[in-house]
This record gives C-alpha cells, structure tokens and sequence, in this order.
C-alpha cells in the first residue's frame, strides 16, 4: 500500500521530546491550566450556574470554585451565589485517582 494513502500517526502529532516536556509540564499548575484551556476554549463557565468567573483552589489545582457571578459582553455584572466546585479531571481517565497530573501526562 502506498505510504500517501496511509500517512503515519506521528506525520503531523509529533511527541514533545522529554526535555520540552519537563518545561512546559513542570509541575501540576501547569497541566491544570492546559487542561483548563482545552476544556473551557473560551474561559471557564459554571455546569449549575453558567456563571463565567471563578478561581482555582490552590491545594488541587485541577478544581475551580465558581464565584458565583455571570458578566455579559456588556460588563453587565449578575450574582449567582453558586460557589461550585467543577473538576476539570471529572469524566475522564483520571477522575477518582490519587496520582499527580503530571505523572497522567507522562504516561499519556
């Protein structure tokens, strides 16, 4: 079979080398914030409230707590009240386990 028709997995989706990996994944801050980014591709918004604001909790780094506000384009400002919490793991392989995000990337 022609190697045109069938290109290689890798052609375009190389595997970083593992010293690109190290910096760029350094810690578990950093792969929650590119797992943020790939979940919410235009900011975080709440599942309960819809509300567009929220911080990060600084001893998992893969949660965010909803501040419970919603702004519009308009910089119009609603209050929610919601404070919930949304895993960026939940629903995925690493949901429920214990280990470090950076050792998930790793393997990945």
């Amino acid at each position: 079979m022609s190697e045109s028709l069938f290109p290689t997995r890798w052609a375009n989706d190389k595997p970083p080398s593992l010293e690109k990996f190290t910096s760029d994944f350094a810690d578990d801050y950093a792969c929650a914030e590119y797992l943020a980014k790939k979940r919410w591709k235009s900011g975080f918004r709440c599942p309960r409230c819809g509300g567009n604001r929220a911080w990060r909790l600084e001893a998992r780094p893969w949660v965010w707590e909803c501040q419970g506000v919603l702004v519009d384009d308009n910089g119009a400002r609603t209050t929610t009240g919601c404070r919930h919490q949304t895993s960026l793991i939940a629903g995925t392989v690493m949901h429920g386990t214990h280990l470090p995000l950076r050792i998930w990337f790793l393997a990945a």
